[in-house]
């Protein structure tokens, strides 16, 4: 069996101030979009030295996926 995982993740950060320059706070939200794509394949062995000969089987998925971050 073959697996293969790939993420990919572009985040988004503004810095949000709130307050006079003397004392303020700080508030940075993050966003993140990002895509997940995996792949399994079951492969197929023969001969005497248990040689690689093709994919019996295989498998794709692929997930978008977007979330935010509080720090």
């Amino acid at each position: 069996m073959r697996q293969r995982f790939k993420i990919s993740v572009f985040t988004l950060n503004p810095k949000l101030k709130f307050g006079e320059e003397d004392a303020y706070i700080t508030f940075s939200p993050k966003y993140h979009i990002g895509r997940l794509m995996g792949e399994a394949a079951y492969l197929v062995y023969s001969g005497d030295n248990n040689r690689y000969i093709g994919v019996k089987e295989s498998e794709e998925a692929k997930i978008k996926t977007s979330f935010w971050s509080l720090l």
